[in-house]
């Protein structure tokens, strides 16, 4: 089971706990309120309930491209995610990568890839 960085909690067991969910899932921007965002959380080293706003975000699909965003951190830093799963869903095989910078602009240069900037609408500062 697929947890998220930095609440150590999956969200099959969130549904368990209707309050605990509820609260989690107010706290995080609605663009990226859906399972498969959560799950691919999981992947960054930011937990998904630090992120204050949606910058860029494309969403995925299984077996083809991957969950990506460009995130505002509550603590000012960006964040960028990339995570993808196969058919089965989160579960079985799944990846993914990310990280933090202090601009808009080093995120896209340095972590960002010429797909990510495509599929983002985004181009090289």
């Amino acid at each position: 089971m697929t947890t998220n960085a930095g609440q150590g909690v999956s969200w099959y067991e969130l549904d368990a706990n209707q309050e605990e969910h509820a609260a989690l899932i107010a706290s995080v921007p609605e663009r990226i309120r859906d399972y498969d965002w959560f799950e691919a959380f999981g992947y960054a080293p930011f937990a998904i309930t630090d992120v204050a706003e949606v910058l860029h975000a494309v969403d995925g699909e299984r077996d083809e491209d991957n969950w990506t965003g460009i995130f505002r951190l509550k603590d000012g830093r960006v964040g960028y995610l990339t995570a993808g799963c196969d058919y089965t869903g989160w579960d079985c095989r799944a990846g993914g990568n990310g990280d933090t910078r202090a601009t808009l602009d080093e995120v896209i240069r340095e972590l960002c890839t010429d797909d990510d900037r495509k599929r983002l609408g985004l181009v090289m500062p």
